[in-house]
């Protein structure tokens, strides 16, 4: 039993030394909010942020920020403005292409993990996973 509690505690560690990494765009966003990032090409943001607002009241309920990033810009459901270079670095940390991966939709936990990689935003799905989520199931409980 305490040699599974000392592996636990060592991969907990790991995990948090990684989602703290020197260089994580979200870093400021940690245990506050889960993220929606969407790579989109330029003439999709409008439709992406359009679903996005519509589900406003189901991603406050689940403390979630959105990013929809194209090539120039991005938009966001986040009032502050955003640190110089997030576009950037977003793109680089999180859609670099890696053995044909095509995905375009990430969902990142308020621990700073990639929790899904999807082609397609598809938020019932997306919400589906949240709710199943520890975390989530335990501010459920708290109302």
């Amino acid at each position: 039993m305490r040699n599974l509690l000392l592996y636990l505690y060592s991969f907990m560690s790991l995990m948090t030394s990684f989602a703290f990494a020197e260089g994580n765009p979200l870093k400021p966003f940690l245990w506050d909010y889960r993220v929606i990032l969407v790579s989109a090409s330029p003439d999709g943001v409008e439709d992406r942020v359009a679903e996005l607002v519509r589900a406003q009241a189901s991603i406050d309920d689940r403390h979630i920020l959105w990013f929809v990033i194209d090539g120039e810009s991005v938009a966001t459901n986040h009032e502050q403005p955003l640190a110089k270079g997030f576009q950037p670095a977003v793109l680089k940390r999180f859609f670099a292409v890696q053995n044909g991966d095509k995905t375009q939709v990430r969902l990142i936990g308020k621990d700073g993990g990639v929790k899904a990689k999807v082609e397609e935003l598809n938020l019932e799905k997306l919400f589906e996973l949240i709710d199943s989520m520890p975390m989530r199931q335990a501010e459920m409980r708290k109302g």
